[in-house]
This record gives C-alpha cells, structure tokens and sequence, in this order.
C-alpha cells in the first residue's frame, strides 16, 4: 500500500474483521528428532458479522530443521477449535520445497464479533535442528503471525 498521510493504521487494525496472534502459552519445549508439538495462534473477529471461509498458509522458517508431522509420518493437517471446544480438522495441499501448507475453505470458527478460535499444526524438529527458540508462521489472508514459541532442545 503506497503511503498516505493521516491514516491511522492503528484504526485500521482495529477495525480489521480478523486478527492472529501467537497463542498466550509459554513456551513448548521441542526435542530433536521427532517429538510432536502443536504450535498454534488465536483468531479473533473484530467484526460484527459471520466470516466467509479463508485460506490458511502455515509456513517453516527457514534452516530450522521443522517437519510437518515426522519424516514417516508426514502430518498436513489443520485443526480448528471454536469457544465450545469443538474442533475441525482441515487437510493441506504441501508447497513443493516441503516448507509450507496451504488450506482452503477453512471455516475460523468465530461467527461473531469477539469471537475467538484457536488453531494448530503438528511438527516435530529433525535431529540436526539449530537449538533455540523459534516458530511457525500462519497467514490467514493478509493477516500474519508467529505460533507458540517453540524451544528446540
């Protein structure tokens, strides 16, 4: 977006129907070579009204050593859970490098306005992942942000 003066992207924010963020648990810690973690965000509607269903991108960083699943049991699947703690489950389509899952038609489970969800993947860390804290990346839209930290140990 070209820049404009005056706008207020803070009002914008606000006045956005969905937002992501990482979801508020401490960090999960992530041993090396095959352990299975469910990094995960919350979804907020800050709307007033039902969302149609989006497209959901989970991305890997880069170098990180993450997995989708585990190398013998690859896992490309999306979970969804509503405020009741119903939960849907979503089959991805994998990017070609491995790297990424893209899902479509994903209902966010939030039919009002304050309506929260939460969502997660399953991965697990190869055995000569870089130690440290890292994340997954999930873009709903154009909306954007990291998991649950995830501690590779």
């Amino acid at each position: 977006m070209p820049f404009q003066e005056g706008i207020d992207f803070a009002a914008r924010a606000q006045a956005a129907d969905v937002l992501v963020s990482h979801y508020e648990n401490p960090a999960v810690t992530l041993a090396r070579g095959g352990a299975l973690r469910y990094p995960g965000v919350e979804v907020l509607n800050n709307g007033t009204h039902a969302l149609p269903p989006q497209t959901v991108t989970v991305t890997l960083p880069a170098g990180s050593g993450l997995l989708f699943g585990t190398p013998a049991a690859p896992d490309h699947q999306l979970t969804v859970r509503d405020a009741t703690g119903n939960d849907t489950q979503y089959h991805g389509t994998v990017s070609v490098d491995g790297q990424s899952l893209t899902f479509t038609n994903v209902d966010l489970r939030v039919p009002s306005g304050q309506s929260q969800s939460v969502m997660w993947v399953c991965v697990s860390a190869d055995s000569t992942a870089p130690l440290g804290p890292t994340s997954v990346e999930f873009s709903i839209g154009t909306r954007t942000s990291p998991s649950t930290t995830l501690d590779i140990v």
